[in-house]
């Protein structure tokens, strides 16, 4: 259910990253800071030749460009090496899914110098000059010479994408040693945004909605294996000390019991849509035998829902259920609106 599902396997195995999950973990093994420096800039010229801030706005055109050859282009000799051409392939489709609809503005960069250069990959702490700035963790590698440049643009829906773009000097020039592309905001809200209403809906026992929206403000604070911000392990830490309710514990599918009606579901994510509205989608199994069959199953589920759980009108806009065969060979969903009920169609 996690909104970075759909980009997660694909990042974490292409173009130097350098974790297997997706969730951020305690910051270790930091350099002493007499190995270096770690500076904030915004786009100063480098001795380098071009500023990092400019290579790596022209790979983030590249990815939004679906610029197979310009994305490969510009990576680092390791980086290019551990990705194929199909890994290449299926990440640009995955970031050009997420559906920026606008120009990447810089938001970060850090620039750092380290003497001497790592043998290894490891973290160490930048601190942004912004007033009351909290420390951010980025990885290093083998290069005397490296920066993180954090991208952003905006998506269909009241949207934020993040980029997250590592550079190392090769040769004398700025290249891409690793990326990292998710969403930031949804619904018009950031992740500290959802977080607050998650604590709210938590207070107020509502734990499904919790749990969901718990979840939604990790993805959207998540910046890869590579960068950390100060705000995830806030999150995260807070998460762990909510115990999930019944229909969101174990691993999928899950058999939901409600309203004396039993419902094999597979899926459960939050999502956001034009307007800044939310929608909770639920997705479940069943041998229907026409669209109307599809249709009265997902009105089941929606209504016992509703009866359930009626408290997740005051975080969602929508509820839709989507009924599929169990081979996934064909699906049929269905919109309820929490003011005016069911729609005929789907949500625009």
């Amino acid at each position: 259910m996690a909104i970075r599902a759909a980009l997660c396997a694909l990042l974490a195995v292409a173009f130097g990253a350098t974790a297997n999950s997706c969730w951020a973990t305690e910051p270790t093994a930091t350099l002493s800071p007499s190995a270096g420096t770690c500076l904030a800039e915004q786009a100063k010229p480098d001795p380098d030749g071009a500023s990092a801030e400019a290579v790596a706005l022209r790979f983030v055109q590249a990815l939004s460009a679906g610029d197979a050859a310009g994305v490969g282009a510009q990576m680092t000799t390791a980086g290019r090496a551990s990705a194929t051409d199909a890994q290449i392939a299926a990440t640009l489709k995955g970031v050009q899914a997420l559906g920026v609809d606008g120009q990447p503005t810089l938001s970060k960069a850090y620039i750092l110098n380290l003497n001497p250069a790592p043998t290894a990959i490891s973290r160490v702490p930048c601190m942004s000059p912004a007033p009351d700035a909290e420390m951010d963790f980025v990885a290093v590698g083998p290069a005397a010479k490296q920066a993180h440049v954090l991208f952003t643009a905006p998506t269909n829906g009241e949207g934020v994408v993040t980029y997250v773009i590592w550079l190392q000097v090769e040769e004398a020039n700025w290249r891409i040693a690793a990326f990292w592309v998710s969403p930031s905001q949804m619904a018009g809200r950031s992740g500290v945004d959802w977080w607050e209403i998650a604590k709210k809906q938590r207070q107020e026992r509502h734990d499904f909605n919790a749990a969901l929206i718990y979840e939604t403000a990790q993805s959207l604070l998540d910046r890869g294996p590579n960068y950390q911000g100060p705000m995830i392990l806030a999150v995260m830490s807070d998460a762990r000390t909510l115990t999930p309710p019944k229909e969101l514990s174990g691993q999928f599918p899950l058999t939901w019991s409600m309203d004396g009606k039993t419902f094999k579901v597979v899926g459960v994510r939050h999502t956001g849509t034009s307007g800044g509205r939310s929608v909770l989608a639920i997705v479940q199994l069943s041998d229907f035998t026409s669209n109307e069959d599809a249709d009265r199953q997902n009105h089941l589920l929606i209504d016992a829902f509703n009866k359930t759980h009626p408290e997740w009108r005051e975080v969602f806009d929508w509820l839709a259920s989507k009924t599929c065969k169990p081979d996934g060979s064909l699906c049929f969903g269905s919109v309820y609106e929490r003011k005016s009920g069911y729609l005929k169609g789907p949500p625009s």
